[in-house]
């Protein structure tokens, strides 16, 4: 279930990083911390970044780094980052980044769960309203929160 993914612990606010590598890098440290991904994986994701380009910054301001290292990867999970400053991936058409989104899945399936709730987040206005006003992660992880009901009430 995708309650499980993400808590409080895994949003870091007013990021400060420079580049594409440290936004990795930072944003994917509390997953490192909580034991859910092994530093492979953010060594996968940027080996990915560095071979194919900015292919996971997916819309205007939002990067979504992920790997297909599943082995390195202990428990699903999806950290959350605000940059301070955004910074430059190198994708002209959606550059730059501010919200950086850490996705770590187990197996494939999991990462096309992980992918279409993201989906239901990144369509809300609101929800980017909240993650660049927000205090604390709590503010944040309790409107996650009440979308995971609404994403269930209509499934």
């Amino acid at each position: 279930m995708i309650e499980t993914w993400i808590n409080k612990e895994f949003i870091t606010l007013n990021l400060d990083v420079k580049t594409p590598r440290e936004a990795i890098e930072m944003a994917s440290e509390p997953l490192v911390v909580a034991g859910r991904i092994e530093l492979e994986y953010i060594n996968e994701m940027l080996m990915n970044y560095k071979e194919a380009g900015p292919y996971f910054v997916l819309m205007p301001n939002v990067a979504i780094p992920h790997a297909q290292a599943e082995s390195w990867v202990r428990q699903n999970s999806i950290a959350i980052s605000r940059l301070k400053t955004p910074v430059y991936f190198g994708n002209k058409a959606n550059d730059p980044v501010k919200y950086v989104f850490i996705l770590a899945a187990v197996k494939g399936e999991d990462h096309l769960k992980a992918l279409s709730f993201l989906s239901i987040l990144l369509d809300d206005k609101k929800f980017f309203e909240k993650l660049e006003d927000a205090k604390n992660p709590d503010e944040i992880i309790t409107y996650i929160d009440s979308k995971r009901k609404e994403a269930l009430e209509n499934v």
